[in-house]
Parts: C-alpha cells; sequence; structure tokens
C-alpha cells in the first residue's frame, strides 16, 4: 500500500489510465493541427473563389 492508501492493483490501474490518457491526448494534438492546416487551405480557397465571382 501506498503512503496515500492506495493498493499497488489500484497504482498499477491508475497508471494505465494515464498512460492511455497521454496517447489519446497526443493523437488529438495531432489531429487538431491536420484540421487546422486543412481549414487554413479551405479559407484560402474560398478567398480564391470569391476574386473569381467578384
Amino acid at each position: 500500500m501506498s503512503s496515500y492508501g492506495l493498493s499497488a492493483e489500484e497504482v498499477q490501474k491508475r497508471l494505465i489510465r494515464l498512460r492511455n490518457l497521454e496517447h489519446l491526448h497526443e493523437e488529438q494534438r495531432l489531429w487538431n493541427e491536420t484540421l487546422t492546416l486543412e481549414n487554413r487551405a479551405l479559407k484560402a480557397e474560398v478567398a480564391r473563389l470569391n476574386l473569381i465571382v467578384a
């Protein structure tokens, strides 16, 4: 038992959960970057098309 009253099993469960959350956080960060780049490209395309129409 740790000094905080957690069993070794509970500590292990929490470490696994933390590892999973860290992995998901990194995946979402990369996905966010991808969407940001796509959004910029789409905005540039809209601006270009607006110039053609105007």
